[in-house]
């Protein structure tokens, strides 16, 4: 074999193993290897496209995780105690007991970036054009409903989050502002089946965001619920279940 030929054969396998430049993911693949395999078999490009998806989403965990940041649970905890204590904080010990706090439905990410400085910008038009025309009641009204509307956004801000569907569709929202062209990134959600899936109904699912290679539709899973880590799964094993799945940090905390 001519030496120049016999270099690039050697040289090909070699880069395809280069180690991933993102410190938390070369972490990830000491520990789990059906998610190195995945990320190995993915063109160079792809590879790129994909640290820029998981720093972003490191990132997003990290913030969220933050005790003295977004104030965010996970976990089975995580899931009972951020209803409760929301409850407990909106209805009082005992009415929280059977009551339901107001929740933002959609993201917290999105609360925080969106409907919040939107809703701030709103009440401050509503408060200008009030106070232009002094004697409108039409516009009294629309001050208090707006100033309403923040102080409500502003109290679903300061409750707890962390159940899987928070932490889902804000993986979603932030990963999705990274642009790139070979991922696309939705949630999905897993339900118990037979009887004890009847039985349990929305409390027996889990929601997950994932990342599929949009000329495959290979798929990585990516969910930190379980412990407030950026894990990644692969398909097969989050089929096992959250708590039962082989993940990136499922044997070893982050390195930071």
């Amino acid at each position: 074999m001519r030496p120049l030929l016999l270099l690039l054969v050697l040289v090909a396998p070699a880069a395809a193993q280069m180690p991933a430049r993102h410190p938390l993911l070369a972490q990830c693949f000491s520990n789990e290897t059906g998610v190195r395999r995945w990320y190995h078999a993915l063109q160079p490009a792809e590879q790129d496209s994909f640290e820029a998806l998981y720093a972003a989403y490191s990132d997003l965990v990290r913030r969220h995780s933050d005790k003295n940041g977004d104030n965010w649970s996970h976990g089975w905890r995580g899931n009972f105690w951020t209803h409760y204590v929301n409850d407990t904080n909106a209805h009082g010990s005992i009415g929280g007991l059977f009551q339901t706090a107001s929740s933002w439905g959609d993201s917290r990410t999105k609360l925080q970036q969106e409907a919040l400085p939107e809703a701030q910008r709103a009440y401050a038009r509503a408060r200008q054009a009030a106070a232009d025309a002094p004697g409108s009641a039409v516009l009294a009204n629309s001050e208090k409903s707006t100033r309403q509307r923040l102080a409500d956004l502003q109290e679903m801000a300061s409750q707890q989050a962390g159940t899987c569907s928070d932490c889902a569709v804000d993986v979603k929202y932030a990963v999705s502002n990274v642009v790139q062209p070979h991922f696309s990134i939705e949630t999905e959600i897993k339900t118990l089946g037979g009887i004890l899936g009847g039985i349990l109904g929305d409390s027996g699912s889990h929601m997950y965001a994932k990342a599929c290679l949009k000329s495959t539709e290979n798929c990585i899973i990516l969910d930190p619920w379980k412990r407030g880590y950026p894990e990644l799964a692969t398909v097969a094993e989050q089929s096992r279940g959250a708590s039962a799945a082989n993940s990136c940090f499922s044997v070893n905390k982050p390195v930071q």
